[in-house]
């Protein structure tokens, strides 16, 4: 007597071979290899700009008079003698610096290394900061791009490895550029976000002073941000809030010491040749190998434009440039959204 049971197919039974299964394609495994092979990258990149951010750090490079000067200075306030509050070429000593170093030097016997150690943990926290700032403001993958670029910048790991206050420029210009930014993006919170900006703009300048050069950028930021409480107000007095806001902006990049230089750089081809040619090399590290470690110098101590180290930094920087440039430019003309 049969019953729906008999009917059932067994366990191991030639059915079985007749089910379906899902087909595994190139088409699904390449993005998922792809994106392991991106994070294994990453993570690479992020683990050897820590690597070289410590290693050897009391003697690479040499040891420079102005980082040994906070060194002298905290060893005479530990041995109750007379100290300096400015530095030899009268700015303020930076507090965020020198009173981490005198805690450190209270503790650990005197040494190189410990002369760089607050350089060290500024130049990692700034990647940090980046990362939780970048990511509330534009998002997870833009946060990770920006904080790998400047991990991997060569002019932040020689600064993460030499022992002087404009060490933390990057720590501390880092959140007023981004809040201003979240002023702007989120109207609901602009009264606290612009507060903070100018908190931490000003512990910039304290650290020193050429931090004023971010103003510009803040500036606009946060007229954007207030917009139309500005447009309220412009109708009464139009000229002068766009002279005083002309005034105002020139006003701090004169205070910041580069407006000639600006306007001369600006208006001579070959001072604006030479200053996009330096700043290049900002990112390239040229700068960076020349007056920091000294590895690009001809055999007299001045700088060899013929270095082949200059020509192949020069070139890769080119090279990445283009290869960010490519499919931003595509986007952009083809009018797709920037995905951030």
């Amino acid at each position: 007597m049969s019953t729906v049971l008999d009917e059932l197919p067994l366990k191991g039974s030639h059915d079985d071979e007749n089910v379906a299964r899902p087909a595994v394609s190139l088409r699904t495994w390449l993005p998922i290899c792809w994106s392991w092979i991106l994070r294994i990258n990453c993570l690479a990149l992020l683990l050897a700009a820590i690597v070289l951010r410590c290693w050897e750090l009391g003697t690479i490079p040499g040891i420079n008079g102005d980082e040994a000067w906070y060194g002298v200075q905290v060893m005479q306030i530990l041995h109750g003698e007379a100290f300096s509050f400015t530095t030899p070429t009268g700015n303020l000593a930076n507090p965020f610096y020198f009173l981490p170093l005198l805690a450190l030097h209270s503790v650990f016997e005197p040494s190189f290394t410990l002369l760089r150690v607050v350089a060290l943990v500024s130049g990692l926290a700034a990647l940090l900061v980046n990362y939780w700032l970048c990511n509330k403001t534009f998002g997870r993958k833009s946060a990770v791009v920006s904080t790998l670029i400047l991990a991997i910048l060569p002019i932040n790991i020689a600064y993460s490895r030499f022992g002087w206050d404009t060490s933390q420029s990057l720590l501390f210009t880092l959140p007023p550029i981004y809040l201003s930014l979240l002023a702007m993006l989120q109207p609901a919170r602009r009264v606290s976000f612009t507060v903070w900006t100018i908190v931490s703009f000003a512990a910039a300048i304290v650290v020193h002073p050429t931090n004023l050069l971010i103003a510009p950028w803040l500036l606009v930021m946060l007229v954007y941000a207030w917009r139309d409480r500005i447009q309220q107000i412009l109708p009464t007095w139009q000229k002068k809030g766009i002279v005083s806001l002309i005034l105002l902006t020139a006003a701090l990049m004169a205070l910041g010491g580069r407006l000639a230089p600006l306007i001369e750089r600006t208006h001579d081809a070959a001072q604006f040749g030479l200053f996009t040619k330096h700043l290049g090399h900002l990112f390239s590290g040229v700068s960076t190998y020349e007056f920091i470690s000294g590895s690009m110098l001809n055999s007299v101590g001045n700088p060899d434009p013929a270095s082949p180290e200059r020509i192949h930094s020069d070139a890769a920087m080119i090279v990445v440039l283009a290869l960010v440039a490519w499919p931003l430019y595509r986007r952009v003309r083809k009018k797709e959204p920037l995905d951030i």
